[in-house]
């Protein structure tokens, strides 16, 4: 019964993913169009849309781009320098955390795209092999881009690499500790995550996909934010601006991960585990509840006056990207989706980053809270408008992988499970004295 709820699963997330995918290239191509690419001979405009970074027009741009052979182009005018305000010392740059920067993912190329904007990048990784390589591909990467940009030498910044498990809650404690001294964090962006991987359990007995996409994210948010709050009088008069961005997935499937117990703990073998649990289902639980609760942080920023005049939270899917997420997944036919010809129905993460850096950096979005963003696109304005109407917020159209709109609204919209989600995170977190409690109270 299990192989067969398995393979249902998974012929499910497949036909879901292209369905996505292709809403995506529409968004892309016919509504918003191709703002990542530079336009040969045009100066750049806001009125446009175009992005802080963008591809030369001399770039190649087909799904196999890397850092070995693309080419950039940085709209200068079009970064929120309020960003730089309130550094240490006039010679300091502002500092980014990026969580999932190993090579080759989109991470790695948000890191990269920062640090060649000035800001010196706290990059996460799981493992030090990870970190090892992408520091190395960073370097070259930086170096190569140094060349084909006199103007950029001496203005980059550089990666501090760190390594934790972003599913182990004391881990991120940790990394937390660490973080915290650096009195320069600008921008915050959780990008790291599991793609409908193998069943395994976290150190705290949580499935891992759950606790690496939300709890262990929703704990460095939350972290970052109560030493702010703690620290409050220490800040100068002008108070540094802050950013956070939670890179999220438009097709997160059904799930409402309010009904029964979100912080499941397996105590069950993990034999037992691997052979009943819908790998699928979990993922989509996953990003539902990541979604959740950046929607209910940016509204807890919004009302919170010690937060709301120089923080701002926005999630952004940028897109179906091409990755390692598939490789190590260990799906069935994971060559084949893999291939060349299937990767036409996705994204190089070069492109992919573009659009989560115009998102942390662009002036054009220095208010800007609690929006979703799809490929470029702000949903928010016609999302406010289908919050209005209880009928088309339930409908079966809205709720389809065709919708172009904030994903699965019944759902991700209702402040209601946005609530819930924001009682039972606090909750877990502060009964396992992650958090104090009072401050987010």
């Amino acid at each position: 019964m299990h192989i067969l709820a398995e393979f249902i699963g998974y012929v499910n997330f497949l036909l879901h993913g292209i369905l996505v995918s292709l809403v995506d290239f529409y968004i892309m191509f016919i509504h918003v169009g191709l703002v990542w690419k530079r336009r040969r001979d045009r100066h750049p405009s806001m009125e446009r849309r175009d992005l802080v970074m963008q591809l030369a027009p001399q770039s190649p741009q087909h799904s196999r781009l890397s850092s070995s052979d693309m080419i950039l182009s940085l709209n200068e005018s079009f970064l929120d320098r309020a960003l730089w305000k309130g550094l240490n010392a006039s010679w300091d740059q502002p500092t980014a955390i990026v969580t999932g920067v190993s090579y080759g993912s989109m991470g790695f190329y948000v890191a990269l795209n920062l640090i060649l904007c000035g800001f010196n990048v706290h990059g996460v990784c799981r493992t030090f092999k990870s970190v090892s390589h992408a520091e190395r591909m960073m370097q070259f990467a930086v170096e190569r881009q140094c060349r084909l940009h006199k103007e950029w030498v001496g203005k980059t910044g550089r990666l501090i690499s760190h390594v934790c498990d972003m599913s182990d809650t004391v881990a991120v404690s940790n990394l937390c500790a660490v973080l915290l001294r650096d009195m320069n964090i600008r921008l915050v962006v959780c990008a790291a995550g599991y793609m409908a991987t193998p069943p395994r359990l976290s150190p705290q007995r949580l499935e891992e996909q759950f606790a690496t996409q939300h709890v262990g994210h929703s704990l460095l948010m939350l972290r970052l934010l109560q030493h702010r709050i703690q620290h409050m009088k220490f800040y100068t008069s002008v108070r540094p601006n802050w950013r956070f961005v939670v890179v999220s997935c438009a097709f997160p499937g059904g799930t409402d991960p309010t009904q029964g117990n979100m912080f499941d703990t397996y105590d069950k073998g993990d034999a037992d585990f691997r052979s009943t649990f819908n790998r699928y289902d979990g993922w989509s639980r996953a990003e539902m509840c990541k979604l959740l609760f950046a929607f209910a942080l940016s509204r807890y920023v919004e009302h919170d006056i010690r937060l709301a005049p120089f923080c701002t939270v926005n999630v952004l899917h940028p897109g179906p990207t091409r990755s390692r997420a598939i490789a190590n997944s260990r799906l069935p036919l994971a060559g084949i989706l893999d291939n060349d010809i299937l990767a036409l129905l996705r994204l190089s993460p070069v492109i992919s980053a573009l659009y989560v850096t115009d998102t942390c950096l662009s002036k054009r979005l220095d208010n800007t809270n609690g929006h979703f963003f799809r490929m470029g696109d702000d949903q928010t304005v016609f999302s406010a408008t289908l919050r209005k109407d209880a009928g088309a917020i339930a409908s079966l159209w809205v709720n389809s992988p065709f919708f172009t709109g904030t994903p699965l609204p019944a759902v991700s919209m209702s402040t209601c499970k946005q609530d819930a989600v924001w009682r039972f995170t606090l909750s877990y977190l502060t009964s396992h004295a992650l958090l104090e409690a009072k401050i987010f109270c």
